[in-house]
């Protein structure tokens, strides 16, 4: 048994170093995946399109027309899509670009404060221990809740069987009464109390509520190590470090328990009031769900049918956010509200706004810079498929080598340990490139935000993402220079120094650069 358990955990740990090498080997070859995954896909379409085209004759020759028509008109749609799809990666070649440069720098931040890969199993035990209290309460006591004190939730009837026990089946005959020998007419049964069956609805309400709590506030310790490693000083010249220490300007030297501290101190409000705001969402759309699957389960009557309409529609009056018409969009509103509380937290991280203004703050910023976003999406969505994909594909490769090689006919079938070991690794990195998602989104809000204050001036993002967007470095001691000749030397002593201190580091990182470089020349 400890056997397996090793063997088990030697792959569970070799996942985890394809998790990292991968997201090492992205910043070389991101660039090579992004644009390899686009073209694959524009040339996958041709030739399903091609091939739906060419092969509906086939279909006409043998009687099927139906299948032949939407063969034939498919394939010209499949073209028209994806002519559409090419001329809006040409569109976004720039973006694209710089969704790319902002993938390799999450990876360096990434390398910043690496034990953040383990961080989640922290929530993820808390969460599974209150799954197992939820559990406990809901459905291993069909009489108990669990609250400060297990009280019982049912109650006992007693009623009478049907008159028809103590008649014979025929004249003279036995009754099922004497049959069965029953001693007695009544039977005792025991049922729910209808109040408790209400409170199951609070019950799941609160389990939404405490799920999506978890949830943000890993979102929210994540997103503060990316935005504190961001906006932190380079420390060195070809801006790959940043400066450590617990200074301003300086990334600390434990950046995860930082990002704890302060959520844990200043966020949770907030954190609260973003899951409890989704929480509703996911709750509205449970019980509309189940009260739509009720009625039409039985023939639903014309009152109502009436009725679910004028549910229906005044959930989307009164907030078209908290519930939604039909299962389209449903699914666009709950996104929508996640994606809209993910970018407030991210805002929260940076700025330590409430969630209502760092929400509004993030979405227009968003949606100021829409284009960008979808690239975005687009990129990061890709690398965590392919990543998933590659490391999943890797490690069960290896397993199989292993047991080959090391078991030889001791194994008579691979296919369970192949299923546990892909199970494995999927959590992994499942869990990895969401980190690693979180940080592509957190990095894109730190430099659009770094841009509408900073461009023109000294942006915090590194020269890779600055020539990208066509900005070039400004020195601090130009911004200095600049300060005295229109506003009459409004730089007082501290910025001076710190600007001159600042010039001067990057000028010795510089210079010794050159001088090492000479050197081995």
């Amino acid at each position: 048994m400890n056997a397996k358990l090793l063997f088990f955990f030697f792959f569970a740990k070799h996942g985890i170093q394809c998790d990292v090498g991968y997201s090492r080997a992205l910043r070389q070859i991101a660039d090579i995946l992004i644009w390899a995954s686009i073209i694959l896909v524009l040339i996958g379409i041709i030739l399903i399109s091609t091939f739906l085209i060419k092969y509906s004759h086939e279909a006409y020759k043998y009687g099927y027309d139906k299948i032949g028509d939407a063969m034939y008109y498919g394939g010209y749609i499949l073209l028209a899509l994806d002519g559409m799809y090419f001329l809006a990666v040409l569109f976004m070649i720039r973006r694209i670009q710089l969704a790319v440069a902002l993938a390799k720098e999450t990876t360096r931040a990434l390398s910043a404060a690496a034990n953040v890969i383990f961080y989640p199993v922290i929530p993820f035990f808390l969460l599974g221990l209150y799954f197992l209290y939820w559990v406990f309460g809901t459905f291993l006591s069909l009489f108990f809740v669990c609250a400060l004190v297990l009280v019982s939730v049912s109650e006992k009837t007693v009623e009478n069987f049907p008159s028809g026990v103590n008649e014979p089946y025929y004249k003279g005959g036995k009754t099922l009464n004497k049959s069965l020998n029953l001693g007695h007419s009544q039977f005792h049964y025991y049922h729910v109390v209808d109040d408790y069956k209400y409170a199951m609805m609070y019950h799941f309400f609160i389990l939404l509520w405490i799920l999506n709590f978890f949830t943000y506030h890993s979102y929210m310790v994540v997103s503060g190590i990316y935005a504190e490693w961001y906006f932190a000083d380079w420390a060195d010249a070809e801006e790959t470090l940043k400066k450590r220490g617990e200074g301003e300007g300086e990334l600390s030297n434990d950046p995860l328990r930082s990002s704890a501290v302060r959520t844990n101190k200043f966020h949770l409000g907030t954190v609260s009031y973003a899951a409890l705001l989704v929480a509703i969402v996911q709750w509205c759309d449970t019980m509309l769900t189940y009260f739509e699957k009720k009625l039409m389960d039985e023939d639903p009557t014309f009152a109502q049918k009436a009725l679910l309409a004028v549910i229906h529609c005044l959930l989307k009056c009164l907030a078209c956010i908290i519930d939604r018409i039909n299962v389209i969009l449903r699914l666009f509103l709950f996104y929508f509200a996640n994606f809209l509380h993910e970018h407030g937290i991210i805002v929260t991280a940076i700025y330590g706004w409430p969630l209502c203004a760092a929400s509004s703050k993030g979405l227009a910023l968003v949606f100021q810079n829409v284009v960008r976003a979808a690239a975005l999406d687009m990129v990061s969505g890709y690398l965590t498929k392919i990543g998933q994909f590659t490391i999943i594909a890797f490690n069960c490769g290896i397993t199989v080598m292993v047991c080959r090689l090391v078991y030889g006919d001791r194994v008579s079938s691979l296919l369970i340990i192949l299923l546990i070991v892909a199970l494995i690794t999927w959590a992994i990195s499942w869990q990895f490139l969401l980190i690693f998602d979180t940080g592509i989104n957190t990095i894109f809000m730190c430099f659009l935000i770094d841009e509408e204050r900073n461009k023109g001036g000294h942006m915090r993002a590194s020269h890779r993402l600055q020539e990208i967007i066509g900005e070039t470095k400004v020195k601090k001691r130009d911004l200095e220079d600049k300060a005295k000749g229109h506003r009459g030397n409004l730089v007082n002593e501290k910025q001076r120094s710190y600007w001159g201190k600042s010039d001067e580091i990057d000028q010795s990182s510089a210079e010794k650069a050159s001088d090492e470089q000479k050197t081995e020349s």
